[in-house]
């Protein structure tokens, strides 16, 4: 078996015990086996994205070819069973034939062996491997990796620290070691929840463990304070008042059935991790328990050791979850003050002169070239066809303004490109590309009115519509029920179907662009989709302006892959549909690139964990939307459809077509509401 070393030195070794020296000494490619084996939950890996992040340098036919001279390498140097063939697009590691030390440190902490892992754990991940020289990308996957596993190592220090202090009750206590110690004042210093003050509440109506439970917290975490409670009632009167760390509680408790007093404790003290007591066997009460918000349960006979164990990972997520939410907010924050300052600097400071203009003089239509901004210079050009009445929004790709169509006496959605944007696109090629979209006729997409170019300006525009978008109605509901969000869904995905029919993938399905007239979706912004697509990998990719939104992004997408079909936009669907369901998406960041990276390294998490009362068949239908590899998904948005008009039937393959009979909304109605024009891209 080949043995791949990672932790304090690097190297390789074949079934023999002998250096593999060629492939050490070719760093680019021993990374790439270290990445194959250890990178995004060492599932099969897309030939595109792997050449990407090692050759960003090269262009992706030199790329490609990179990488299959590399394959055959690892091939050659390990042979055919660590390395097989693997597809024409994907490229994987058989992990059984190969014993990697950081695969083995994982295993012994996850399996309660922490003096094994720190055995293991001779030092830093790829420490003295010189990343840099593989490329950037690398680099950070590196680096995070390096974090995570050295406080990995830390909790394995405490939790042997832990079973030191109690080894050496009543005789002479152990002394860890330089490098426990070392890591243990790392884990204090960085990552830990603050010592004191740690509140715990421990409901139970066991009178012994009322007493041996809180004993055990204060002997080993020091400084905690531990509250108890005999009975449901007692529990939720304290909580009333008190917000604690963790609150731990049996699962039968006379009074309040214990899943009762869960949902009790999780609407009223949301924030705060809770662990649940039960009985040996008692599996589907812990299932129904950890569906109904716990964050882990503990058998009873209670091992002391595991109980504060468990209590420390819990009451640790909880203050990190907390520090990024705080982070989150900080930055949502300075973002909406530089929007607000950008706004201000666009509307008061004077525009440069356009060529052949002299500033203070009166351009050829008679307006002060220096003092028009913007805006003015926007409703200028577009004297005599529209008037912009007001700012709906902007985004990162536009600008929405609700304007009045002159011409037909009617309120529409004017959409305005970013200047950058636009000379990326070039006018010819914009309105050339929308054109193919103006011919759309179907009830669940939101037609093209008008496109065109004034003075340096690009537009399109939309009907506004009356009602309010998905994400207005999820912001004040968070959840829908699961019969009205299969329908959305299925109306999207019908709206979908018809696009991909034509070719066009929309690239950014999220409930902002999902629009509700009357009850029913209608997807909005199919607009760019195919003039974006006409660009990339020309000028639009050097602006730096990506099509799509993190959170409902593809994984084929974040990886930043030009060729995206159909089955992208069947990924982006699913992850409304599981936010409709759940009240979230399935991932969920403090930054783009956590989601990103969220998504590559994490299995789909089942959306009943949040809300039970979803049928097991949708379950399977997210579940199969949601693959990571677009093979694995539905083969179109009307398979899909399909399967969610009829969730406990299996999907026929390659179903096409309608699946459900398109509804005319009533009349133009589409006027009054500022939420309802679509995201501003």
């Amino acid at each position: 078996m080949i043995e791949l070393v990672t932790l304090g030195v690097v190297d390789v070794k074949d079934g023999d015990g002998r250096a593999l020296e060629p492939l050490r000494a070719q760093p680019k490619r021993l990374a790439l086996l270290i990445y194959l084996v250890l990178g995004t939950a060492r599932l099969p890996h897309r030939r595109d994205s792997l050449a990407a992040l090692f050759w960003p340098e090269l262009d992706r036919e030199h790329a490609r070819a990179a990488l299959r001279q590399a394959a055959r390498f690892l091939r050659s140097q390990l042979g055919e069973g660590v390395v097989p063939g693997g597809t024409e697009d994907e490229l994987v590691v058989s992990v059984a034939a190969l014993w990697c030390d950081v695969r083995a440190f994982e295993e012994a902490c996850e399996t309660g062996r922490p003096e094994e892992a720190l055995a293991l754990y001779r030092g830093d991940f790829l420490d003295g491997f010189d990343v840099a020289t593989v490329s950037p990308a690398f680099e950070r996957w590196v680096d995070a990796e390096r974090a995570r596993l050295r406080q990995r190592a830390a909790q394995a220090a405490w939790v042997l620290a832990e079973q030191s202090r109690v080894q050496g009750e009543g005789t002479v206590e152990t002394e860890p070691s330089a490098e426990t110690r070392a890591l243990l004042a790392d884990l204090r210093s960085r990552d830990a929840p603050p010592r004191t003050p740690l509140s715990v509440l421990i409901v139970d109506d066991d009178p012994a463990l009322l007493q041996a439970l809180p004993q055990a917290l204060r002997l080993r975490m020091g400084g905690v304070t531990v509250e108890t409670a005999d009975s449901a009632a007692a529990a939720l009167e304290r909580i009333a008042v008190h917000d604690y760390d963790a609150i731990v509680t049996d699962i039968k408790m006379p009074g309040m059935d214990g899943l009762a007093l869960l949902a009790e404790i999780r609407t009223r003290r949301p924030d705060s991790p809770t662990l649940i007591i039960t009985g040996h066997g008692e599996n589907e009460l812990v299932v129904r328990a950890l569906r109904g918000g716990a964050c882990d349960f503990i058998q009873k006979p209670i091992d002391r050791d595991y109980f504060v164990a468990a209590l420390y990972r819990a009451i640790r997520a909880h203050v990190l979850n907390r520090r990024a939410k705080d982070r989150q907010l900080a930055l949502e924050s300075c973002a909406h003050d530089l929007e607000r300052v950008v706004q201000t600097l666009e509307h008061e400071l004077p525009r440069m002169p356009r060529t052949g203009e002299v500033p203070g003089k009166p351009s050829t239509d008679g307006s002060d070239a220096t003092s028009a901004g913007p805006l003015e210079r926007l409703t200028a050009a577009l004297g005599g066809r529209y008037t912009i009445e007001r700012e709906l929004g902007r985004g990162g790709m536009a600008t929405v303004y609700l304007a009045r169509d002159l011409k037909h006496d009617r309120p529409v959605a004017l959409k305005v490109l970013r200047p950058e944007l636009a000379a990326s696109l070039g006018a010819e090629r914009f309105l050339r590309e929308i054109q193919v979209t103006a011919h759309f006729t179907h009830p669940h997409i939101l037609p093209l009115l008008d496109s065109g170019r004034v003075d340096e300006f690009l537009y399109y525009t939309a009907p506004y519509v009356e009602g309010e978008s998905l994400r207005s109605r999820l912001d004040r509901e968070k959840q829908l029920s699961v019969d009205e969000a299969l329908r959305l869904a299925m109306e999207v995905a019908a709206a979908l179907d018809y696009a991909h029919r034509h070719q066009i993938v929309h690239r950014d399905i999220k409930p902002e662009n999902i629009l509700l007239e009357e009850g029913q979706a209608v997807v909005a912004d199919f607009g760019v989709a195919r003039a974006i697509r006409a660009a990339e990998g020309e000028q639009v990719s050097e602006t730096g302006l990506a099509v799509g939104t993190a959170a409902y992004m593809s994984p084929e997408q974040a990886a930043g892959e030009a060729a995206l079909d159909g089955r992208s936009d069947i990924y982006s669907l699913a992850c409304v549909l599981y936010e409709m369901l759940a009240g979230e998406p399935p991932y969920t960041g403090p930054s783009m690139q956590a989601v990103i990276a969220k998504r590559l390294a994490v299995p789909v998490p089942d959306v009943r964990t949040l809300r039970d009362s979803v049928p097991e068949a949708v379950e399977r239908v997210l579940q199969r939307a949601l693959a990571r590899a677009p093979v694995d998904r539905f083969a179109t948005a009307a398979e899909m459809a399909a399967a969610l008009f009829h969730p406990s039937a299996d999907p026929v393959p390659g179903g096409s077509g309608s699946v459900i009979p398109p509804r005319r909304r009533g009349g133009d109605r589409r006027r009054d509401h500022d939420t309802t024009h679509g995201a501003p891209e």
